[in-house]
């Protein structure tokens, strides 16, 4: 776009081209607008009426003649706006991928751990109120690494599991032991005591005047320790 005007203001001149490069004269109220521009050679931006934006640069030469010289913004707009667009196509895809990875290698990072709770819960599953309590289950060697928090997670419950099942053997021996020495005392207990009662009963068939002895009252005590 170009707009020249005398300095008496006897001519002017002003015309633009457009997309086919023909040239088109301006209006009345966009020569208006460029003529209102003060002509230092500052570049500025101006809304032309059924143009759009422009960069303007107003200049008067030797003679005193004003020139104004404008390009469109139009297709640096356009430009502009296809590159934002193309980058925040870019960034979106970025992000998704960077989530999609992150996700795998979480993933990838809590398998150990969830290899550990498995095993957790399978052991809390198991009877371990009495009798003799075997624990096998484990978490795996490869999830007892020291170098990493999972590893020092399983093997800490490999130590507990371990310490666990050495005092439920133990429970379950005392437990043993208890119960052996009373069968074995109640066996002990009841030969004497059934000695003690024929003793006693044979006692009770002698004549009336031993009922009055000792021997009596063995009878009479011998049936309650019996019991």
């Amino acid at each position: 776009m170009v707009l020249f005007q005398r300095a008496d203001a006897s001519a002017l001149q002003a015309g633009y081209l457009d997309d086919s490069g023909t040239i088109r004269p301006l209006t009345d109220a966009q020569t208006d607008a460029l003529l209102d521009l003060t002509p230092d050679g500052t570049v500025d931006t101006v809304v032309l009426p059924d143009l759009g934006e422009y960069r303007v640069v107003a200049v008067v030469t030797e003679g005193g003649d004003t020139s104004v010289t404008a390009l469109p913004l139009e297709s640096v707009t356009a430009t502009v706006d296809r590159y934002v667009v193309v980058e925040l196509a870019v960034a979106a895809v970025a992000l998704l991928l960077a989530a999609a990875t992150a996700t795998v290698l979480v993933r990838r990072e809590l398998r150990p751990l969830d290899r550990v709770a498995a095993t957790a819960a399978r052991v809390s599953e198991m009877p371990l109120s009495r009798g003799e309590v075997d624990i096998r289950e484990r978490v795996p060697e490869r999830d007892t690494d020291p170098a990493t928090e999972v590893g020092q997670v399983g093997a800490a419950l490999n130590r507990m599991l371990g310490h666990v099942e050495s005092a439920l053997a133990a429970r379950h021996e005392s437990e043993t032991q208890v119960r052996r020495f009373v069968a074995d005392a109640s066996h002990e207990l009841r030969t004497p005591l059934a000695s003690i009662r024929g003793y006693a009963e044979l006692v009770r068939r002698l004549p009336d005047d031993c009922r009055t002895t000792p021997c009596g009252r063995c009878t009479a005590w011998s049936p309650r320790r019996g019991a």
